[in-house]
């Protein structure tokens, strides 16, 4: 479920508004004494360097979706963008996901996300994964070094901290990847690979655009490109067991809103559709 939620915060898209003083993440835990060699990526594995095109979202926006398991609500997702107000070169992207008290007997989660990156690249300078769970209750802190092209990612919990480094040259955070994606030219037959680092996991996705079609969530009707992602690599040999099929859908115009994501798991079918957008500006362009 974890993995899950982290590619459906990932895929689902981005907006805009000011941090909230509490959602800020603590101060970052100290090294652990013994830092790991970075594990190497498979072999033969290429992952292509994307120029960004322009963002197609703008400050005071956000996004909200309404997640159901089996056709029945379970959580609500927000995600939002922001300027930095210190540094002019840097953007925050956030993103929570919480489920509603009928699911929380059965599965409590209150997981946050928080990223920063490059206002000009969209490179992700850092990531804090907050993850609160049923029986997980962790803080991820991840660094990309884009100059050493090396990503590392310490987990703190009350066991203590575990350190994973890895190499990656054009290594993402999901929102950051997300934002990366959605600024790139489209239509039936692209294909973009990214590679993720979603806590101290590593995801290589191949996103594929197979068709143009019309759908409808709680935000309106639109036209939208289907979108069929597939795991090229992931570190955890779980995921395979975990995730059956996943779908996304993004509108097919300036707008590019992530409108839907579906996926298909162990424990039944799941899907997060848009429900709102809060700055009308956006949503009436």
């Amino acid at each position: 479920m974890t993995g899950l939620a982290g590619l459906a915060l990932a895929l689902i898209g981005m907006a805009a508004t000011r941090p909230r003083a509490d959602a800020r993440p603590p101060a970052a835990p100290a090294t652990a004494e013994h830092t790991p060699l970075p594990q190497l990526p498979p072999p033969g594995l290429v992952i292509p360097a994307y120029k960004p095109g322009p963002l197609p979202f703008r400050p005071g926006q956000r996004l909200t979706y309404r997640v159901s398991w089996l056709g029945i609500p379970a959580a609500e997702a927000r995600v939002e963008l922001h300027s930095s107000r210190e540094d002019r070169d840097v953007l925050t992207a956030e993103a929570w996901l919480e489920t509603n008290r009928f699911i929380d007997m059965f599965f409590k989660m209150r997981d946050y996300m928080r990223e920063e990156m490059s206002a000009a690249t969209f490179e992700t300078r850092e990531e804090y994964f907050r993850q609160r769970e049923t029986r997980s209750f962790n803080d991820y802190f991840v660094n990309f070094d884009h100059d050493a092209g090396v990503v590392t990612a310490v987990r703190k919990n009350r066991k203590g901290e575990a350190v994973k480094r890895y190499i990656a040259g054009n290594g993402y955070g999901p929102l950051s990847g997300a934002i990366m994606a959605l600024t790139q030219p489209r239509g039936p037959g692209s294909v973009f690979i990214f590679d993720v680092f979603t806590g101290d996991h590593r995801y290589v996705l191949d996103f594929k655009i197979a068709s143009r079609e019309r759908i409808r969530v709680p935000a309106g009707d639109f036209d939208a490109y289907r979108i069929v992602p597939s795991v090229v690599y992931f570190n955890d040999k779980t995921m395979g067991r975990e995730l059956r099929y996943t779908l996304l859908w993004v509108s097919a115009d300036d707008r590019r809103l992530p409108l839907r994501a579906e996926a298909g798991t162990f424990i039944g079918s799941l899907r997060a559709d848009l429900v709102r957008v809060d700055n009308p500006a956006l949503a009436s362009r």
